[in-house]
């Protein structure tokens, strides 16, 4: 599966309470190891990001499961509500607010996609040889570090590609700044 490309790059691009009955299912059981906070404000789950990375090389359709694992992967705690058989209703709550709010769908809306970036890296999403890509980078470099830190994809979707950029970069901070 292809993964990210380490290296220098150019500088650029953009930048209530649950309901009652309602239950968090947490999409992975174990959660050995987090980072203390990211620069998202958030601890990062190391094994459920590494689950998520993997599972974006599946499929190009909007996935709303692994839209609520990757919430889960950054911090975030996730409700799935049923209201019918074949119906949820999700929402997602940042550990850092009180209010709920509806799922983002990274892995379908680009604009979602860019709000995973990790606060003050760069983003930049394109296509090379006809395929979609994205990249995220620090805006500045860490001390001892030659280069900033540069993860760069290629997805079936830019939404996607986006996306797994982020999370690599967001393993990268709960690594303590260490390619892996």
């Amino acid at each position: 599966p292809p993964g990210p490309r380490h290296g220098a790059g150019r500088a650029g691009g953009g930048r209530g309470a649950p309901a009652g009955g309602a239950v968090r299912q947490p999409a992975h059981a174990l959660r050995p190891r987090t980072a203390p906070l990211a620069p998202f404000g958030l601890p990062a789950d190391l094994v459920l990001l590494d689950h998520v990375l993997g599972q974006l090389d599946h499929g190009h359709a909007a996935d709303r499961d692994l839209d609520a694992q990757v919430y889960e992967a950054l911090g975030w705690e996730v409700q799935r509500t049923p209201i019918t058989r074949r119906r949820i209703s999700w929402r997602v709550r940042s550990p850092l607010a009180t209010a709920w709010q509806a799922l983002p769908a990274p892995t379908a809306d680009q604009a979602d996609a860019v709000s995973t970036v990790p606060h003050g890296w760069d983003w930049r999403v394109g296509t090379r040889d006809g395929q979609p890509m994205g990249w995220v980078q620090e805006r500045r470099i860490r001390p001892g570090a030659a280069l900033p830190a540069f993860f760069e994809t290629s997805r079936l979707t830019p939404a996607r590609a986006l996306l797994a950029a982020a999370l690599f970069a967001h393993r990268f901070i709960a690594r303590g700044g260490a390619y892996g």
